[in-house]
């Protein structure tokens, strides 16, 4: 059963802001700043005319200061969360890579490792509906299928067997490859999700298909990067 302090926190969750005897702007103001810290709109929203000036000029109060403190008390006693673990959410975020995300990789060609540099594919199954459908856009359907059958075409345009099977993309690209020069190919590779580390988790904001491939959202980081230092103090608490 809850005591009766406990009820009239439950019933009133602004009663702790009555032991600092503010008005009724200063309690929206105090906890308009304790939504994002910005005196200036947590003056505007309290109805002050002149927030610009009004607002930080309520962070000298002391009794404003005292409550502010103790909201901020409040909430990180209520989210048991500390300090020391927003901030260390703020670092993680801001000095995250993109790599913890995706890569950016250079990949073998198809003829990197072909035979002769000649195309290769990855497995007979791929040469033969690669061909076949190659043949039926070339020929009239009747002279196409004895073509299929008889596997023999002296059209230059049907492809053929001669670099081989077995490519992987993912090996190296070939430093003498006539085709690419050895460069091979540009390949954009996302992690995994369930694998991602603790600072990918953090950076991932979402994904969305596109007729081009998925697009990743990222959080901001110069943000966090700014909270960051907001929160050791590195800036003018007026600001």
């Amino acid at each position: 059963m809850l005591d009766q302090s406990s009820k009239e926190a439950k019933e009133h969750p602004t009663a702790w802001l009555d032991a600092f005897e503010l008005t009724p702007k200063q309690r929206v103001f105090v906890l308009a700043y304790l939504e994002d810290l910005n005196a200036t709109d947590a003056a505007r929203r309290a109805g002050y005319a002149h927030p610009n000036k009004q607002g930080p000029r309520m962070l000298v109060n002391v009794g404003i200061l005292n409550a502010i403190e103790a909201g901020q008390r409040k909430l990180e006693s209520n989210l048991m969360i500390s300090a020391e673990q927003i901030r260390w959410y703020w670092w993680t975020l801001s000095t995250a890579l993109i790599t913890d995300l995706v890569e950016i990789l250079h990949i073998c060609c198809r003829h990197c490792h072909g035979i002769d540099h000649e195309y290769q594919w990855i497995c007979k199954a791929e040469f033969e509906k690669v061909r076949a459908e190659t043949i039926l856009e070339l020929y009239e359907r009747e002279e196409a299928i004895k073509v299929i059958r008889s596997g023999d075409s002296l059209n230059p345009l049907v492809p053929t067997d001669a670099g081989g099977y077995g490519f992987r993309k993912m090996n190296a690209p070939h430093p003498d490859c006539p085709w690419c020069s050895g460069i091979g190919e540009t390949f954009v590779h996302t992690k995994d999700t369930k694998n991602l580390s603790e600072a990918g988790k953090l950076l991932f904001n979402g994904v969305r298909m596109t007729s081009n491939g998925p697009v990743i959202s990222i959080q901001n980081r110069q943000k966090a990067l700014y909270n960051l230092a907001k929160s050791l103090g590195m800036f003018s608490k007026y600001l």
